[in-house]
């Protein structure tokens, strides 16, 4: 979780001769001996300059030393160097990298600039697109979700709606990663995009603008509203708002909160969100910090729901901010239920401050507790009220199959293995799920290629699993029955 940022101000040198070099070799040098005291210490520094002497003195020139040697080493003795870009910065990198890497704390470290781009991304979940979700469906794509105040929905796409041209490009054969690079593009430009709807062609012209796709929520039934909740970045608070609001006025009674295979986010976001569902100056958070200092959270008073049940669905990925909301309304909003499996088990909070070449240090400042004083490291997460587990297929971590690579007959992979589980899941008959490719299996694998139009020639290929892999995704997301959880969450909403 994490609290607002910081910036402060750290010059990257190029190093354009070897005097250059050496010179501010020895400034870079001087900052990691620096900042290796810093993180060896066991206390605060306090400002003064009173105790140093000649005995520190000797020790920092020493290490300094044998930095100025390692580094020189490298620089021109090692084989290497002359074959990596930019090895000086590289170098620096690692050691920043090291100085950073604590078995007593994973969720701190260093991020290159390339890093934290990809972080801030994954928290935001922001791009410049149109704003839909879609799925292949037996090799058409279909807009499974259209986000709120989104450029499609301002333009008139709808849930159900089937791609057919961009920009007058057929996407027949296309995947489902090419169309996304068409779709996306820059902001305020244009791109036509022709539909079937109800088995007429429209064609829709849509402007490019930025996305924030980090919650989803519709009507389940004419009483129970449900909100997925993807991550806690920046605008989430403005987002959950405006589905919670359209769902009151849908006539929301009652609510499904989704934090399955949510990681968190920021900590002001999810103050943010609680706000929606609590009284103002409710307590939300508790930070400790090392020192024994507390700071408390309050929600805004921003309230939007008053639901008369609230189930939260929870599972191994939910972390963080997702599970101080999950504790938070647990504790204080009145028939609250957990549903799922029990959560990650993140009770830490992390503050990233950022240099001026881009990178950044995301470190560990304090804990956090629920309102009643819980913390989930010691309980190794959440509990749910109510366990439901999923089919065994979704705690599979799933391979990246090359391009190049296929299996067959008497072979024995993870890919065959996540393959039998898939099928398993989708209904066939699947006698062996250990990853060893039989001749049942063979022809289990055939009859799933023949009932979607691939070559049935017995071998697993990636297009193969690529196909099966995303029949499991619209079998679960079109069909609200395949989720166990999602069902059990709508029993207990109906009283059963």
């Amino acid at each position: 979780m994490e609290e607002k940022k910081v910036t402060i101000k750290l010059k990257r040198h190029l190093w354009e001769d070897e005097r250059a070099d050496r010179r501010r070799q020895n400034r870079l040098i001087t900052m990691i001996v620096a900042l290796m005291l810093v993180a060896g210490s066991l206390g605060f520094i306090v400002g003064r300059m009173e105790g140093i002497g000649n005995t520190q003195v000797e020790t920092i020139s020493h290490k300094r030393t044998k930095l100025e040697r390692m580094q020189n080493i490298m620089n021109h003795k090692w084989y290497f160097s002359s074959m990596i870009d930019e090895v000086d910065q590289k170098m620096m990198d690692k050691a920043y990298y090291g100085m950073t890497s604590f078995e007593e704390d994973k969720h701190t470290s260093y991020m290159s600039q390339e890093e934290v781009e990809l972080f801030t991304s994954h928290i935001d979940m922001g791009f410049v697109g149109i704003g839909v979700q879609y799925s292949e469906d037996n090799g058409s794509f279909v807009v499974q979700k259209v986000f709120k105040d989104s450029p499609a929905e301002k333009a008139g796409v709808l849930a159900g709606d089937v791609f057919i041209k961009v920009d007058g490009v057929s996407l027949e054969g296309l995947t489902s990663e090419e169309i996304s690079k068409m779709v996306k593009g820059m902001k305020g430009t244009v791109v036509s995009i022709e539909f079937l709807r109800q088995g007429n062609p429209i064609i829709i012209d849509i402007t490019r603008d930025e996305v924030n796709n980090t919650a989803y929520g519709y009507m389940l039934d004419e009483d129970t509203g449900y909100l997925e909740i993807y991550s806690f970045g920046s605008e989430t608070g403005k987002e959950t708002g405006v589905y919670l609001e359209d769902l009151n006025q849908k006539g929301m009674k009652n609510l499904i909160i989704d934090l399955r295979d949510n990681g968190g986010g920021y900590l002001n976001t999810l103050v943010d969100v609680a706000s929606h569902f609590l009284q103002e100056d409710t307590l939300v958070i508790k930070q400790v910090y090392s020192n024994g200092h507390v700071e408390n959270g309050y929600t805004k008073g921003n309230r939007i729901v008053y639901a008369d049940r609230i189930v939260i669905l929870i599972n191994h990925q939910t972390a963080s901010a997702a599970e101080v909301l999950a504790l938070s309304l647990k504790e204080q909003y009145p028939n609250t239920i957990l549903v799922g499996e029990k959560s990650y088990g993140k009770g830490t909070v992390q503050t990233t401050e950022y240099f001026e070449d881009g990178s950044a240090l995301k470190y560990t400042t304090s804990k956090w507790t629920s309102p009643n004083g819980i913390w989930v490291n010691d309980l190794g997460g959440i509990e749910p009220d109510v366990a439901v587990k999923l089919h065994d297929y979704f705690y599979l971590k799933v391979p990246n199959l090359e391009e190049s690579s296929s299996y067959e007959v008497d072979s024995v992979s993870d890919y065959a293995k996540v393959a039998q589980y898939a099928l398993d899941y989708l209904g066939y008959q699947v006698l062996r799920k250990d990853g060893y490719f039989d001749v049942y299996f063979k022809d289990t694998l055939n009859q799933y290629k023949l009932e979607h139009n691939l070559e049935t020639d017995g071998i697993l290929n990636r297009k193969t699993l690529d196909s099966i892999i995303s029949s499991v995704r619209k079998n679960i997301n079109s069909d609200k029955k395949n989720d166990a959880q999602l069902m059990k969450a709508m029993e207990i909403i109906d009283g059963l």
